[in-house]
């Protein structure tokens, strides 16, 4: 889930609904989308205009794009 204010993505169990940690991201994170293979998430982040790559395996970033003014 977005968490836009934290520039994060916050990470919950899906069985216990309990939040399990959180990914730095670019600033106001907005659209999510898992990549084939499932290894990636991409971010569009609004104020950054920017979609960062995140590996789900270490929770960092290995990529950012510049995309323009607000991206969703």
């Amino acid at each position: 889930m977005s968490s836009e204010k934290d520039n994060a993505i916050t990470v919950i169990d899906l069985k216990t609904q309990a939040v399990t940690g959180s990914l730095a991201t670019c600033k106001r994170p907005r659209h999510l989308h898992l990549m084939a293979g499932g290894q990636q998430l991409a971010v569009a982040c609004a104020e950054s205009q920017q979609i960062d790559f995140i590996n789900l395996l270490s929770g960092r970033s290995v990529r950012r794009i510049n995309l323009g003014q607000d991206p969703e």
